[in-house]
């Protein structure tokens, strides 16, 4: 009878629950970060993805999807004003509600950008950071990333544009994946679109970058390049590499038949990696800190995750 009931659909869901909540569980190297505001709208259906700062306005963004297929949302959060929030909703240029996975959020002067299901899409900052709670705010130009476009980030007058590979179930084009030194591969890439003083992501990225897999964001600070990787209810990864872009390459991408330089993230660039609950998604670079948000507190996972984390951190950049 034992092993008819683990050998039933039922009886394997419940040892995955029962390994999940014993192993999953646990702070890491997060016991020494600093815990920042909690997130709002977790018990309505929201699951927290993306997080930007807007340094103009000393405010953060933090985009994720809804539940139910309710439409996506951006919380504005003032850490000056008691950490209040507001969220708004978008539509496209078409009039559609926007309901994808707004994985990634980041801004550049007078512009934000959100990502997700391959495509990045704009919208004028002063059009949330005005608007009233609910308030719809309109995309006034999408573009395709030619990757999944599961996060983005902007570096100087650079947007950032990358992919989440997990082999078998997350899939990315064959051409990402890159061959390393030690015979192993990366099979997803971020792209490097320059942006004009008015948000316009260039036609082909003037750089390309290979990265390990799962990788849910990734920031820069202090000459370094630092990845946010997490999937399901494994540990999650904040890993720190030395800039690549300092040095040399003769590799390269084909974008649209262009050849765009390209860097790889070999493990002989990396520095170090610190372990944090599962479920790390975008990540964001302030004040010599990098916030993180998570998604395991989500209604989604309350009956899935041991560690739920209900707040975004805050992690010191040494």
């Amino acid at each position: 009878m034992f092993w008819i009931f683990f050998s039933s659909t039922i009886g394997v869901a419940f040892l995955i629950a029962v390994l999940v909540y014993y192993f999953a569980a646990g702070l890491g190297d997060l016991k020494s970060a600093r815990r920042e505001w909690r997130l709002f709208g977790l018990s309505e259906g929201f699951v927290p993805q993306g997080i930007t700062f807007v340094k103009s306005e000393n405010k953060f963004l933090v985009s994720g999807y809804m539940t139910k297929g309710r439409a996506s949302r951006v919380y504005v959060v003032d850490p000056q004003q008691n950490n209040l929030q507001y969220y708004v909703t978008f539509k496209t240029k078409q009039g559609q509600e926007y309901l994808g996975h707004a994985g990634g959020i980041c801004v550049y002067n007078n512009y934000g950008y959100i990502s997700g299901e391959g495509k990045v899409f704009r919208f004028l900052l002063s059009d949330v950071l005005s608007s009233k709670p609910a308030d719809v705010v309109k995309f006034d130009y999408e573009f395709s990333s030619e990757n999944g476009a599961d996060f983005c980030l902007v570096n100087g007058n650079t947007l950032w544009v990358g992919e989440f590979y997990k082999m078998g179930k997350y899939k990315t084009d064959p051409t990402h994946h890159i061959l390393l030194d030690g015979g192993n591969y990366h099979c997803a890439i971020v792209f490097g679109f320059s942006l004009s003083d008015n948000g316009m992501p260039s036609i082909v990225p003037q750089k390309a970058l290979s990265i390990p897999d799962t990788v849910q964001g990734m920031a820069f600070s202090l000459g370094r390049i630092f990845l946010s990787s997490s999937y399901a209810a494994n540990k999650s990864r904040l890993i720190e590499y030395e800039n690549v872009f300092q040095k040399n390459t003769a590799k390269y991408i084909i974008f649209k038949d262009k050849k765009v330089p390209l860097y790889v993230l070999e493990n002989k660039y990396l520095r170090k990696t610190k372990i944090l609950p599962p479920m790390s998604e975008e990540i964001v670079c302030e004040g010599g800190r990098i916030y993180v948000v998570f998604e395991s507190g989500a209604n989604k996972y309350k009956f899935f995750m041991r560690t739920r984390l209900y707040h975004v951190f805050s992690i010191k950049v040494n």
